[in-house]
């Protein structure tokens, strides 16, 4: 069915193209052979208006006008070459390595069709990119959201947008209208900047907190200023309360994150703490060490949260009767669980499936409209490179050669109306090499549409500020070529932008670049949160990625005999050793599409009751929705995420402060709940 759709898509752009008059849609069911199968003129009429709808998805410039036939009028409809064909640009080899790195950026986000449309359209040009510009580098974003694709629509198209949006501390969501000014990236998340009707001023909305459906209204009337800064926007909505000094009193060999910027303190722990509270014992600390922290206590707090009774804060008080009041809500939450009937437990999911993390995803099956795409970008490749090889041109469109015969036959039987032998394309590979003629109409390169050059000029922006992703040189070049091929797309960029978060360290950001380029064998000394460990390991690396606002190495763990990944800033120290710093042949890459977390058949389920607040757990963790919570707050949710250990959930739940309850398994449920009264014990609770 799907080449079928195809094959009828291909033969009515020729219709259409080939003509200089707009034709009738009783023309065009006479000039394309599988509009005359449709047995009536209501199947016909509803195939067409598809058909439309694909092409102009694609990009393709389907022209309407009204023609006078004596009776009634009419609609005509006509494609003219001129408005289908890319404007005449070069790129050059680098820059189309840069340009297809630009459209992965979008791979695991609501625009990845976009993206996906304008890498094929690269692809017609004939030049093969340079894939040595950017090796190693796979900065992504997310847009998970589902009120994204409709904003972005909005933003795009200058339209009022309606939406339920629930602030952080609410219990119910408002509706608000909004004329929207900028999406942005930042931290992980997305948010709308724009003029809120309601407050008759400029607001900043998450995105993750948009429930049900966003609504399309009246054209814009209030444009946004020339001097807006989304990222002091965002700041300026989302406030930190003013930086304290706090002193804080941690076990042995733990709280080694804290420990990375804080400053150890001398005299005794035992003491201190015995002196800040005066019914503690100081018999129960020895080896405890004492740390002071400068920063916003909204910053701080989660961390020292986490670490429950490893960790006592000693000054000032006000910040220790907060933690207090945090950990108290975990408690009540936990044991008002365990006060409930017990539920059958998650348990280890049954006949799990095999271990994600080195294999490919399966790919869908492929779309008409996608297969009518790469044959709208193969045939120019193709006249552009007469007697191309079989493999080198499969290769090209990263696909296999049976895929490329099987597109050959489907041209081959296309063409102009009549569809005669001399009107259709005419190809040939049985010597192995490909040959094509007979297809002047579609000879040129179709050019990008909106959404298409929208994404890659926003991926383009994210590479610019990627670690090593390229020379900026070239990513200014391609910019500047791209916007000359679509004008109109500069200025709707700029209303989404994507921040992809600095590395924090750039001494290590450029060793662990030069380390993938040259494939230098490296020694880290890596923090496993979760433990709260410092582990040794020796790494093979193999790209660098930017996933959920975090990078990460990605390499070839000798220990584990396994790829893993790194995030940048759990890496305490790094350095190149000698020996062979080549993966292994078994070593593929992670499939990050649904994130870094990956399945294995060891996994135990783990179900979670989250307030709204902590919805964003839903996609860092790819868990699955099983419901919705019954309020206040609204919109709360019970989630199921797999885990191959569950100590690091325990940290979890005292981080989120009573934000996320374990539900199952119940042993987990009371693991937080007995941290949560061994913390409170530290302060006399």
């Amino acid at each position: 069915m799907s080449a079928r759709r195809t094959e009828r898509l291909l033969n009515l752009i020729f219709a259409l193209m080939s003509t200089r008059r707009p034709l009738r849609k009783d023309q065009i069911r006479a000039a394309v052979p599988q509009y005359r199968e449709s047995e009536t003129d209501e199947g016909f009429e509803r195939m067409f208006e598809r058909d439309k709808d694909e092409l102009r998805q694609l990009g393709v410039p389907l022209e309407t006008a009204t023609l006078c036939t004596g009776f009634e009028d009419e609609t005509g409809y006509r494609i003219d070459p001129a408005a289908y064909a890319l404007p005449p640009v070069r790129f050059s080899a680098q820059e189309l390595a840069v340009l297809g790195l630009a459209a992965r950026v979008w791979q695991q986000a609501r625009l990845s069709s976009a993206a996906g449309r304008a890498l094929t359209k690269l692809r017609a040009l004939g030049v093969e990119p340079d894939e040595a510009a950017i090796v190693g580098i796979e900065p992504r974003v997310a847009t998970s959201e589902p009120a994204f694709l409709r904003l972005y629509e909005a933003s795009r198209d200058a339209r009022t947008v309606t939406f339920s949006y629930q602030g952080a501390d609410a219990t119910t969501a408002a509706r608000r209208t909004v004329d929207p000014w900028r999406l942005k990236s930042w931290h992980g998340h997305w948010y709308l900047i724009g003029y809120d009707h309601d407050r008759a001023a400029q607001r900043v909305f998450r995105l993750s907190r948009i429930y049900g459906t966003a609504r399309l209204g009246a054209p814009a009337a209030h444009p946004p200023p020339q001097d807006l800064d989304a990222v002091a926007a965002i700041a300026a909505a989302f406030p930190t309360r003013p930086p304290v000094t706090i002193t804080v009193a941690l076990a042995p060999d733990c709280g080694h994150v804290l420990r990375q910027n804080a400053t150890r303190l001398p005299g005794s722990a035992p003491e201190a703490i015995a002196a800040a509270l005066p019914s503690g014992a100081a018999g129960e600390y020895p080896g405890w060490s004492l740390w002071r922290l400068c920063g916003a206590p909204d910053l701080l707090l989660p961390g020292l949260l986490e670490l429950g009774p490893d960790a006592v804060v000693l000054d000032p008080p006000v910040v220790r009767a907060e933690l207090v009041q945090a950990v108290r809500r975990v408690r009540e939450a936990h044991l008002n669980r365990l006060a409930e009937p017990e539920e059958p437990e998650s348990g280890r999911p049954p006949g799990g499936p095999a271990d994600q993390r080195t294999r490919p995803a399966k790919r869908p099956p492929i779309a008409a409209a996608d297969r009518l795409g790469r044959l709208l970008a193969m045939v120019p490749y193709l006249l552009a490179n007469p007697g191309v090889e079989m493999t080198r041109a499969a290769q090209h469109f990263e696909i296999t050669e049976a895929q490329l015969v099987k597109d050959l036959q489907l041209l081959f039987v296309c063409g102009l109306p009549g569809h005669l032998p001399d009107d259709l394309i005419d190809a040939e590979w049985e010597s192995g090499r490909i040959h094509l003629s007979n297809a002047d109409t579609i000879a040129q390169p179709l050019r990008f549409g909106l959404d298409e050059a929208v994404t890659l000029l926003a991926g383009l922006r994210v590479l610019q500020d990627a670690p090593g992703a390229a020379d900026s040189a070239i990513v200014e070049s391609a910019t500047a070529t791209l916007t000359a091929a679509s004008e109109t797309a500069a200025d709707t960029a700029r209303a989404v932008e994507i921040a992809v978060e600095p590395a924090p360290d750039p001494e290590l950001s450029a060793l662990l670049t030069d380390a993938v380029r040259h494939q230098q064998r490296l020694r880290l000394t890596y923090l496993v949160t979760g433990r709260d460990e410092r582990t040794a390991r020796e790494v093979a690396p193999m790209r660098l990625l930017a996933v959920h606002g975090h990078w990460y190495l990605e390499a070839w763990c000798h220990r584990a005999q396994a790829v893993r990944t790194f995030r940048f800033d759990r890496i305490l120290a790094a350095r190149a050793v000698l020996g062979d710093g080549a993966p292994p042949p078994q070593a593929r890459p992670t499939e990050v599409s649904d994130g870094v977390f990956q399945a294995s058949q060891a996994d135990e389920y783990v179900d979670l009751d989250i307030s709204p607040r902590a919805r964003w757990l839903v996609d860092y963790y790819s868990a699955e929705v099983l419901g919705d919570l019954p309020g206040p707050p609204r919109n709360g949710q019970c989630i199921r995420l797999r885990t191959g250990e569950t100590s690091w959930l325990r940290r979890l739940a005292l981080r989120l402060a009573g934000d996320v309850v374990v539900r199952s398994p119940r042993a987990l449920t009371r693991g937080v709940a007995d941290s949560a009264t061994e913390t409170l014990s530290r302060y006399a609770e």
